[in-house]
C-alpha cells in the first residue's frame, strides 16, 4: 500500500511515498536516498530543474519497481523526491551536498517515528550520490541496520577521498559547483 508523506527538513517540505507491505505487526523498513542527478521519489530524473539532457530522457522507475519488490518481501520503504524536485519544496540548482545529507537524515529520523514502522529494524539504499550520503548517515548512526550501496561513485579512491577532504575540512561543497 502507496501512501503520500512528507517530512520538514531546515524549513523545507520534502515529499515522498511510504509504502507499506500487507502485515499485522511492525514493518522493518528502507530508507532509498536518490543519485546526483534531479530525482524523483520513482528513480526517474526531473528534467524541469536542469538543462543537462537536451531531450528528456525515459522514465526508469528504479525506486518505485524496488519498492514494490521490498512489500512483498514484508519490508516497508521509503522514498522522496529530493530538494527542489517533483513535489519537494527548495531549489535544486543551489542545494548542497550538506543539505542533502540533512534531508536524508530528517527522513530518517521521521520513518523512525512512525507506528507502523519497527525502528529497531531500518536500513538505507543510497544511488551513486545517494549511496555515499547513506554512508555517512550509517557511519554516525549505528541504529541502521543494514546499508545497500547501489551503483556507487564511479572515481577511483583517491578522486573520493580528495573531494570528501575538501568537503569535510572546509565546509564547503565545491565539488557541486564544478
Amino acid at each position: 500500500m502507496d501512501r503520500f508523506e512528507f517530512f520538514e527538513s531546515n524549513g523545507v517540505r520534502i515529499y515522498g511515498t511510504l509504502t507499506l507491505p500487507n502485515r499485522s505487526e511492525k514493518s522493518p523498513a528502507c530508507l532509498f536516498i536518490g543519485c546526483s542527478f534531479p530525482q524523483t521519489r520513482d528513480g526517474n530524473l526531473d528534467d524541469s530543474q536542469t538543462d543537462w539532457f537536451p531531450i528528456p530522457l525515459p522514465d526508469r522507475n528504479l525506486f518505485r519497481d524496488e519498492a514494490k519488490i521490498l512489500e512483498h518481501l514484508g519490508i516497508a520503504t521509503f522514498r522522496y523526491d529530493k530538494r527542489g524536485c517533483g513535489q519537494s519544496e527548495g531549489d535544486f540548482n543551489t542545494t548542497s551536498l550538506f543539505d542533502l545529507v540533512s534531508d536524508a537524515r530528517m527522513a530518517w529520523q521521521w520513518l523512525q517515528s512512525l507506528p507502523e514502522i519497527d525502528a529497531a529494524r531500518i536500513g538505507v539504499l543510497g544511488q551513486s550520490e545517494g549511496a555515499v550520503i547513506a554512508l555517512m548517515l550509517a557511519a554516525q548512526d549505528p541504529n541502521i541496520r543494514f546499508y545497500v550501496w547501489q551503483g556507487g561513485i564511479y572515481n577511483n579512491l583517491e578522486q573520493i577521498v580528495r573531494r570528501f577532504s575538501i568537503v569535510f575540512i572546509s565546509g564547503k561543497d565545491q565539488e557541486r559547483k564544478k
